[in-house]
């Protein structure tokens, strides 16, 4: 439907796709590690025997993950709208806009 939308070309659609693959490729093990160490950080306070510094060190492996994720997320959105048009781009922020209102 966005596509549509915003009238996307196929050239554009291929190289959304490239990048898309990509990034999901590149983010497989820091999302898994991301998993990985949550649920060691939920592990801990659910069993109340370490201190309160190595709850802080957990969580901080924890953000570091999430922080590599949301990164990744920026930059490839970032490099989709290198790849659209300023009209495209005004288009694609609308419909987000428009869907973000829907969804409340």
């Amino acid at each position: 439907m966005v596509i549509k939308e915003i009238r996307l070309t196929p050239e554009q659609s291929g190289k959304i796709d490239a990048l898309w693959r990509k990034r999901e490729a590149e983010m497989h093990a820091p999302s898994k590690e991301y998993e990985r160490q949550k649920d060691e950080l939920n592990r801990l306070m659910a069993e109340r025997k370490v201190g309160v510094d190595v709850i802080g060190v957990q969580h901080d492996r924890v953000e570091a993950q999430r922080t590599t994720l949301n990164k990744s997320r920026t930059v490839m959105i970032y490099q989709i709208s290198l790849i659209l048009t300023p009209e495209q781009n005004a288009g694609l922020k609308a419909y987000f806009d428009r869907n973000h209102r829907d969804r409340r």
